[in-house]
């Protein structure tokens, strides 16, 4: 609704009266009661699904944008009002009255838009300063961030850095571990990489590579003089999605798991048959970045693959065997009785992924191995294990990749139906419903096969 509006500060002994810059913002009263929370999950910092859904001016056009996909439409919005947010909004209906939005809860919305605002962009496969919104978001203490003017000045050679990950998915630590590669050459800090537990071992090679200090989020960190998260570092170094791939394959997995996994897949080769890798996905609703939820409705179909599609494939290409990488039961892929010599499902790991990355790093030697996958943790993980060649032999589909009505995360998007991945040189394939899984995997499979030696830069 368009027209004069105005902000009305009520006091005990008067009332101010004092007009908006803006005449699309709406009128803001104070209701007396400071125990009422406008922003609903703060504590949930960066990945809070209720701010994104709450209706609360003046985010509320873009994040819908937003959650349509409309990516430059969503990030102009944004863009819009993002130093906007330092005023006090508020709606009618809570607690019967009106809310004046305390100054933390301003600067909350403020910083929740301006990762939104990032996130839109990266979609379009663009850097955005506003990825350092996450340190925000975290809390961590002024005197403790780095910043752009930091990075370029230099003055954060020989200084300790601790880059966190403890906020996210696992597949975002795997997907964008190479920031903080980046932030140490471009600085000469030293970083201190700070990783769940259960990755510690798993990310040993990496740290290794980069001569970073690794410690997961139990132990006591070393005395550090600036601290970040690795998301942030999108923003504080300004990259571009495609420079968040490796440059070199330094996550490795331990010569047990290689042992393995060869023993496993050697004798189906040997055959003269074909492997596809399969990488179903969760069926659960995921929070993304910024909150928007994936899929909104959890009734909808949302990123994972359908078990289906993989049987089709099996049953058309009698040569083929699929070895299912799922974590657990509840993701693990479902064949026909009359296909159980098809079908293997990955070693048992020791420590998390060393299976998942053996397994990668085999394929790296193989061309008669590919990979079907949602764009799911397993999946980001397999890609950070494999070359720029033994990429393009990796197909992420999305399933319910429809222009009006798809959901997807916006690290998979790109133009058409068919395209190369943002952050690798792996496939990305729509699906324009659900319904059309089993003909967009067998023409996936059937690209992987016929160019194999074909790379995109």
């Amino acid at each position: 609704m368009k027209g004069n509006y105005f902000l009305l500060m009520i006091s005990v002994a008067s009332v101010n009266i004092i007009p908006l810059i803006s005449m699309d913002l709406p009128v803001i009263r104070i209701l007396k009661d400071p125990s009422v929370q406008l922003y609903k999950g703060m504590e949930k910092g960066p990945m809070n699904s209720e701010w994104f859904y709450s209706g609360i001016p003046p985010h509320v056009e873009a994040n819908e944008l937003h959650q349509n996909r409309k990516w430059k439409e969503a990030a102009e919005k944004y863009d819009e009002v993002k130093n906007q947010y330092m005023k006090f909004y508020t709606r009618n209906g809570i607690n019967g009255g009106w809310y004046e939005a305390t100054r933390e809860e301003a600067e909350y919305a403020k910083n929740m838009g301006r990762l939104n605002l990032a996130a839109c962009l990266m979609a379009q496969r663009k850097p955005s300063e506003h990825w350092a919104s996450f340190d925000s978001l975290l809390n961590i203490p002024q005197q403790k961030r780095i910043s752009q003017q930091m990075i370029e000045s230099g003055s954060l050679e020989h200084k300790i850095i601790l880059v966190r990950t403890d906020i996210g998915g696992i597949g975002d630590i795997f997907y964008f571990m190479e920031s903080a590669n980046i932030l140490k050459k471009r600085t000469g800090c030293y970083v201190v990489f700070s990783v769940r537990d259960f990755l510690k071992n798993t990310l040993l090679s990496v740290a290794t590579a980069y001569d970073f200090g690794l410690i997961g989020e139990s132990e006591q960190p070393p005395k550090a003089d600036y601290e970040t998260h690795i998301i942030s570092l999108l923003g504080h170094l300004l990259l571009y999605p495609h420079q968040t791939a490796p440059e070199h394959v330094v996550l490795t997995a331990p010569e047990r798991a290689m042992v393995e996994v060869a023993q496993q897949i050697d004798p189906i080769l040997a055959q003269g048959k074909k492997l596809v890798v399969g990488c179903a996905g969760h069926k659960r609703q995921i929070s993304l970045i910024g909150g928007k939820l994936l899929p909104k409705n959890p009734l909808k179909h949302g990123r994972y693959i359908d078990s289906a599609a993989f049987v089709q494939l099996l049953r058309k290409h009698d040569d083929l065997v699929l070895i299912d990488c799922s974590k657990d039961d509840s993701t693990s892929i479902t064949v026909d009785g009359d296909q159980k010599n098809q079908y293997i499902k990955i070693a048992s790991e020791d420590q998390a992924f060393d299976a998942v990355i053996a397994l990668a790093s085999l394929t790296n030697d193989r061309e008669d191995i590919c990979v079907v996958g949602a764009d799911s943790g397993v999946a980001n993980v397999y890609i950070r294990a494999l070359t720029p060649e033994a990429q393009r032999r990796v197909a992420f589909i999305i399933p319910n990749g429809s222009q009006t009505t798809g959901e997807y995360d916006m690290r998979v998007e790109g133009e058409g139906d068919q395209y190369t991945h943002m952050g690798s040189n792996c496939r990305v394939y729509k699906c324009a419903t659900p319904e059309h899984q089993t003909e967009v995997i067998e023409k996936a499979y059937q690209d992987m096969m016929s160019q194999r030696h074909h790379v995109i830069q």
